[in-house]
């Protein structure tokens, strides 16, 4: 037979506070309520859920330097019989230096996620960071550089694991501000690791390898 589900949600705002001063912000907010599902064959369920948003930004400008930094937390959790709990964490920023033909930058973005029940659990975690250095070499003629780094591990039943480390490096002629031409070659190292459960034994492949090719 097949089921028909029909969900309803509502939510009560708790809290919502918001503060930006000078070089700071950050906000608090909090949900809670309730949300009601049918099955056409299994009648009505009505659980409660709760949420919570912080978030915080700290930031620094002046005429040579920039840089910014944020945390950010989302918490949910689901009073029901299974007990659910979802939590996602976020980070980034970012620093910006010129001096006179130079400029340097560099900057991040972090990521966690955690889903749990009962008997049952994932995981995502992430991290990129990303430079940048550029050089001018005459009116006409600029040089980029651009390092990077990635990283990723996804666990559930299974595992995987992903690393790579890289660069781009370009020539560009600018075209008046409305076009450029860039020509480089983009460089990078990378590691995948898969770990595999097959009960009683686990399993792992581990794959490794560099790439180079042509940047426009």
């Amino acid at each position: 037979m097949k089921k028909i589900f029909i969900s309803v949600y509502c939510f009560i705002i708790l809290s919502t506070f918001s503060v930006t001063a000078g070089e700071i912000k950050w906000r608090v907010s909090g949900e809670s309520g309730f949300y009601r599902f049918s099955v056409s064959d299994a009648g009505q369920h009505t659980h409660f859920l709760n949420r919570l948003n912080a978030y915080l930004k700290l930031v620094s400008r002046n005429r040579s330097d920039n840089w910014w930094i944020s945390f950010q937390v989302k918490p949910e959790w689901y009073q029901n019989s299974s007990k659910v709990i979802s939590a996602r964490l976020f980070s980034s920023g970012s620093y910006q230096k010129g001096s006179g033909r130079s400029s340097l930058g560099l900057g991040y973005d972090a990521r966690k996620y955690e889903y749990s029940t009962p008997g049952n659990s994932i995981s995502l975690e992430g991290l990129q960071l990303k430079g940048n250095f550029d050089r001018i070499l005459s009116p006409k003629f600029f040089f980029s550089a651009n390092p990077h780094y990635f990283y990723q591990d996804i666990t559930h039943i299974n595992r995987r694991q992903i690393d790579a480390f890289g660069i781009d490096l370009q020539f560009i002629i600018p075209f008046r501000y409305i076009a450029r031409a860039s020509a480089g070659i983009i460089l990078e190292d990378f590691t995948i690791h898969h770990q595999m459960s097959e009960f009683p034994y686990i399993i792992d492949y581990k794959y490794s390898g560099f790439r180079w090719g042509p940047s426009v």
